[in-house]
């Protein structure tokens, strides 16, 4: 019997794919996700910042207050990063400019403190901006040539997660604002290392069409199942860590796509950790996980920490990087700079300007300026704050 599925709609306008279109010699892949080929994923992203900020926005665009922060406005749905970055940075031109982005903010006097920062002695309300993903199942049973039943979702939902948990740590730092998170994230984006087969009762409970279920069940991890809000949000993966820019988004998506997309050809083989230093159970990277992401939240340089933890293993047929023979890196800094190449794909994108941010080692918060206008046309972009990445990107794009 066919299980009947709800349907996460993407929104992409036809602006957005003749701006694909007109750019194909960089966007060759969102250009044939948009006109209507194979694609494997939908994307989303929120935005929070605190009021003063966005409340511009706020007058043409519905936003919300959770209880967790500050005000949120959500984007999507998208099948491609650079349509969300888009028409992102469209509307919020549209609206009165740009604004200084925030990962947390000091209130003023008598201004409301969120219940995390009042628990954890923080001076700060956090501003997280969550980021949303969720299987495109039509594409995937059209490739894979799989019948619609409730099991081969179960199998998708399974791998899906897998695959989110595995680069939602290797991705560390496209997640952080500045070179720590905010104060109270350890509130809002618990690390765990959760993997799940498709006969896990708690998986297809998470994937169940169950309202009463999804609103008995928050659950407040670094990466967590979100949806059926009044019965009416399809079920995503959250990634409840991030704080940054939608650039940043943008330039994680990027790579999130290419992976998963390798995921699904190779018959949805997700990737999967073997050894992290000395651990090698599943039980023991669990623990070096939670340890590597605690010594971040603690407020060390995410850099310093990351060159800590290895050296990194990956199962043979399952590596992280959806095109490196090797399964072998140094450590989990070694992880994320490799990842970084998928995004360096491509000179004049978006992504390719945020990796050389990266690749430098420069801050993205005194950086900021650069990401309201990372759709310059080449040789018209340059960080205000990072002159070594203006010289990768000058010498790639020039190429």
């Amino acid at each position: 019997m066919e299980y009947a599925m709800s349907w996460w709609y993407p929104v992409d306008d036809y602006e957005t794919l003749m701006f694909l279109e007109q750019n194909r010699d960089i966007y060759e892949l969102e250009y044939n996700i948009l006109a209507g080929r194979v694609s494997f994923q939908t994307m989303g992203f929120e935005v929070e910042q605190y009021y003063r900020a966005i409340s511009r926005l706020c007058n043409i665009k519905r936003c919300d207050f959770d209880g967790s922060g500050p005000l949120e406005t959500s984007f999507g749905v998208y099948r491609t990063p650079a349509a969300g970055l888009r028409q992102f940075l469209k509307i919020v031109d549209e609206s009165g400019g740009p604004w200084e982005w925030h990962a947390e903010y000091e209130p003023r006097a008598g201004e409301y403190r969120s219940v995390a920062s009042r628990r954890r002695g923080c001076p700060t309300n956090g501003c997280g901006s969550h980021w949303h993903v969720r299987p495109d199942f039509d594409g995937i049973y059209s490739y894979l040539g799989l019948p619609r039943t409730r099991e081969n979702e179960l199998q998708i939902w399974a791998t899906f997660w897998n695959t989110m948990i595995e680069l939602v740590y290797a991705l560390l730092p496209l997640q952080i604002w500045h070179y720590y998170p905010r104060c109270s994230v350890a509130t809002w984006a618990i690390p765990v290392y959760k993997r799940y087969s498709p006969m896990n009762p708690v998986l297809r409970d998470y994937t169940s069409d169950s309202y009463m279920y999804h609103l008995k069940h928050v659950e407040y991890w670094i990466l967590t199942f979100n949806g059926m809000h009044g019965g009416t949000k399809p079920i995503t993966v959250e990634w409840r860590l991030p704080e940054v820019h939608p650039g940043m988004w943008a330039t994680a998506m990027y790579i999130v796509m290419y992976t998963w997309r390798e995921v699904v050809r190779r018959g949805l083989v997700s990737p999967k950790l073997k050894r992290l230093g000395d651990a090698t159970t599943t039980r023991e990277i669990r623990d070096k996980l939670i340890e590597m992401t605690d010594e971040i939240y603690r407020g060390r340089n995410y850099w310093d920490v990351l060159e800590q933890f290895g050296p990194v293993e990956y199962y043979e047929g399952r590596n992280i990087h959806p095109w490196r023979d090797s399964t072998r890196y140094r450590d989990m800094k070694h992880v994320f700079e490799t990842m970084l190449w998928v995004a360096e794909l491509n000179a004049g994108t978006p992504y390719y300007r945020v990796a050389k941010l990266f690749r430098a080692r420069c801050s993205p918060a005194v950086n900021e300026r650069g990401f309201w206008n990372l759709l310059a046309p080449k040789g018209e972009f340059y960080w205000p704050n990072c002159t070594e990445a203006d010289e990768l990107i000058e010498k790639g794009e020039a190429g």
